[in-house]
């Protein structure tokens, strides 16, 4: 039988993909090492810009995208809403990651298909809260 990581009370995969979309190094740094620290050992995609990151998921197919609000070519919201109007993505997770903590972009990004949104800088026990969360959404059976 496979192992697992028990995050938060959620079983997950720990060779799950991850897609990073941030363009600042020392976040791309951060967020991987924490989720490192989480116990995963799988793979982990970057990409710093909207063109870069979309170029990218034509080839790949990751397990969760962490996605940044604020990026050199344009907003991460364009790149979510791209993300969810393409089939195959239709059951990843989608966090949004960003040091915007407005209350609108919140509720915008929920809207348009995000399953959490994590405020930069963050502690790991709130990361890893968001990951189990929207984990969680797409591993429980639907009725």
């Amino acid at each position: 039988m496979k192992s697992k990581i028990n995050l938060c009370g959620v079983e997950v995969d720990p060779e799950s993909h991850f897609f990073l979309l941030e363009d600042t190094v020392s976040y791309q740094t951060e967020i991987s090492n924490t989720i490192r620290s989480l116990g995963f050992r799988g793979k982990i995609t970057i990409a710093g810009s909207l063109k870069e990151g979309l170029e990218i998921l034509n080839e790949i197919t990751p397990d969760l995208v962490l996605c940044d609000w604020n990026l050199p070519d344009g907003i991460g919201f364009d790149f979510l809403r791209a993300l969810r109007k393409a089939k195959r993505f239709k059951e990843i997770p989608v966090l949004m990651i960003t040091t915007m903590d407005d209350i609108s972009n919140i509720l915008s990004a929920v809207k348009e298909g995000a399953d959490g949104y994590i405020v930069k800088p963050f502690e790991a026990d709130d990361f890893a809260e968001k990951i189990s969360f929207a984990f969680e959404k797409y591993l429980t059976p639907k009725p």
